[in-house]
């Protein structure tokens, strides 16, 4: 072997090496893309979730203030009726009807109930 061949060889080497470099790169490079792409994705679909999350949580805790609500009114009508349990489950049935059958909430109605007359 002379020192030609082996400068030869080691060049050819190098050569494969920085080309088989270049490919890793290049497929690293495209799969940092690939990646950034799936978390922008991910970000996206997490703030949708976290807007539709934040809308049931804000329709539910009015939801619950109404029906809290409706039932604190129910019990002073209740309560300024001088109603039996089963009046009052009445008045709460009528009171409902009334929200269901009119312009009015059942809230509204149970409202008005305090200025009824008492008979």
């Amino acid at each position: 072997m002379n020192n030609g061949d082996i400068l030869i060889r080691v060049g050819a080497d190098i050569s494969a090496f920085s080309r088989s470099m270049r490919q890793a790169t290049s497929e690293l490079d495209r799969f940092q893309q690939q990646n950034k792409e799936t978390f922008q994705s991910f970000t996206k679909v997490g703030q949708a979730l976290t807007a539709t999350g934040l809308a049931i949580g804000g329709a539910l805790g009015l939801t619950v203030k109404s029906a809290a609500s409706f039932d604190t009114s129910m019990r002073k009508a209740g309560a300024i009726a001088g109603a039996t349990a089963e009046e009052f489950d009445l008045m709460k049935a009528a009171a409902i009807k009334l929200g269901a059958d009119t312009s009015k909430s059942a809230g509204e109605v149970s409202e008005a109930k305090h200025t009824w007359p008492v008979a």
